[in-house]
């Protein structure tokens, strides 16, 4: 769902590429509490706010202890055959 997320951002800008690291707390319940995107160099903000919706559906095993923050990079690239025009 992610991928599909850029997908669509290359529609707007073929040349789209860039990190998303995000920064994700999963709670006691194994569920996404919260999530923002820590750092980006990605210059679509519909993208980033796309994989952050994403991530928010995310279900994870339960912390053993409380809740667990994550930071994790996504890094986003062209396909070579698209980005050299076939």
């Amino acid at each position: 769902r992610m991928r599909a997320c850029y997908e669509r951002g290359l529609t707007r800008d073929p040349r789209l590429r860039g990190t998303v690291d995000t920064l994700f707390v999963i709670d006691a319940e194994g569920k996404v509490a919260s999530a923002t995107s820590y750092r980006s160099s990605l210059p679509d903000p519909k993208v980033i706010r796309c994989i952050l919706d994403v991530y928010r559906t995310l279900r994870f095993p339960r912390p053993r202890e409380g809740t667990a923050r994550v930071l994790y990079p996504l890094v986003f690239t062209p396909r070579i055959d698209e980005q050299d025009g076939g």
